[in-house]
């Protein structure tokens, strides 16, 4: 569900975008939307591993919905730089999501991550 909202909203934007952004800006569209597809494929990754479920809704999908809405009430903002600010938000919300998911695997299986030192006992 989670991948297809995204889909339809890259395709959607692709289609309608009244600023041709996929034709002016086409690294920054395929970071921008790269980014959230990232961020909800490690989820879905780390559901099936560890076999809970995934949630419908994620702060990947924030930044699609708020394009979405600017093309919707007919560009409220400049598609550039709401992109660009999609992009950064992605970019630091999955960076986020990757230390907080090693840092939980690291302390439930107890072992240190980038460290070849032992983790001193608690006592």
């Amino acid at each position: 569900m989670p991948m297809g909202f995204l889909l339809f909203t890259a395709c959607t934007l692709y289609l309608h975008s009244p600023s041709s952004l996929f034709v002016n800006h086409p690294c920054l569209f395929v970071l921008t939307f790269g980014m959230s597809a990232c961020k909800i494929t490690i989820n879905l990754v780390v559901a099936h591993v560890s076999k809970s479920p995934m949630p419908l809704v994620d702060t990947a999908l924030l930044s699609p919905f708020l394009l979405l809405m600017n093309l919707y009430f007919r560009s409220v903002l400049d598609d550039f730089y709401l992109m660009l600010a999609a992009l950064v938000f992605g970019t630091f919300d999955l960076i986020y999501s990757s230390t907080s998911t090693c840092i939980q695997v690291c302390d439930h299986m107890k072992i240190n991550c980038f460290t070849i030192t032992q983790r001193q006992a608690l006592e």
